[in-house]
């Protein structure tokens, strides 16, 4: 996998468990943000790569700051690349 893809899926991975943690479905969250269901989805599952607006809008609807959601997402980056390089599959 490339690094887009690494942060598209880990950006994705942790909206999901915020958006989870809020109690709220993603056609919710994206009614509350003026985004189609379908790109909540799409981000969910790293197809896309949200811009700093949507990351901010996102955030207020969850209720978080901006950087806790990058930072979650950050955090499952650096996860996933630590735990790559002690495959020895690799």
């Amino acid at each position: 996998m490339n690094r887009t893809t690494d942060i598209n899926r880990a950006f994705g991975a942790a909206l999901r468990e915020l958006r989870l943690q809020a109690d709220m479905s993603q056609e919710e969250i994206a009614l509350q943000s003026g985004l189609s269901p379908t790109y909540v989805g799409q981000l969910e599952r790293g197809l896309r790569s949200p811009s700093l607006g949507v990351i901010l809008g996102l955030a207020a609807v969850l209720d978080v700051a901006a950087y806790e959601l990058v930072r979650a997402a950050e955090i499952r980056v650096a996860l996933r690349r630590s735990a790559a390089s002690k495959d020895p599959l690799r």
